[in-house]
């Protein structure tokens, strides 16, 4: 008698953790569906879909491990561990930058301020190194990475492999928004 009351209990929370779930998807898609697309000249404030291209505000911001130039990425780091015969890989740094940039079409240009968006890029790049890899910044493209403490010997013992992965947006790819518009207070 208490195994099907379990096996009750269980399937009703599925079901309202499911049916939860499945909620918020159907909203998310009439969200999208009921939005007209604006562009950049007609952005309002509130919920905004604008498609066109980025550009950067300024200079070109450049991926850590990577040394792509761009104007927005997420740089995943990891460590390989190793226990036995198994290995796996260990979060070390995983950074996104917020650095502002422009999506700009025929009418004009918007302003994005990226800092705690979800930004979903198609351009993905994956290395592996042995030892841990050079970490650039804008400044240091020409010139060559950051050294970092150690990083010279991690780069000849070989003792431990890294995998650096970065997403990126670059410059004058095609890119869609969903966000919500505001005024900026520096312009009123």
């Amino acid at each position: 008698m208490l195994v099907p009351l379990v096996f009750m209990a269980i399937s009703g929370a599925a079901l309202v953790i499911g049916g939860s779930f499945g909620w918020a998807l159907w909203r998310r898609r009439w969200l999208i569906a009921d939005l007209p697309t604006s562009d950049a000249a007609h952005v309002f404030v509130g919920m905004n879909e604008v498609k066109g291209t980025v550009a950067p505000a300024g200079n070109p911001i450049v991926a850590p491990y990577t040394a792509i130039q761009c104007v927005w990425y997420r740089s995943l780091l990891e460590r390989e561990e190793k226990s036995g015969d198994n290995k796996s890989w260990k979060t070390v740094e995983d950074v996104s930058s917020e650095t502002p940039f422009w999506i700009q079409d025929h009418s004009g240009h918007v302003l994005v301020r990226p800092k705690g968006a979800s930004v979903y890029s198609r351009d993905k790049v994956r290395d592996e190194h042995a030892g841990r890899p050079p970490r650039y910044n804008s400044m240091s493209v020409l010139a060559g990475p950051d050294e970092e403490p150690g990083f010279l010997a991690g780069l000849f013992s070989g003792s431990q492999r890294y995998r650096p992965t970065a997403w990126v947006l670059r410059p004058d790819e095609a890119v869609y928004l969903l966000g919500s518009a505001s005024l900026r207070s520096d312009t009123i």
